[in-house]
């Protein structure tokens, strides 16, 4: 996620600077995405958690 915000990549030669915008944009739009499904999975076992659990 962090590199995505910084707009770089690690393959196995290291941490490289992408330089097409159209990548950068579809890697940060993914991330993102991860983010809310992360978020939307927790909030979902928060209350299911909070439903079953007296």
């Amino acid at each position: 996620m962090a590199q995505a915000a910084r707009g770089t990549r690690n393959l196995d030669d290291g941490e490289e600077t992408i330089t097409d915008d159209n990548v950068v944009a579809q890697i940060r739009k993914q991330s993102a995405w991860v983010i809310f499904e992360s978020a939307f999975g927790a909030i979902v076992l928060a209350v299911l958690f909070w439903l079953v659990v007296p």
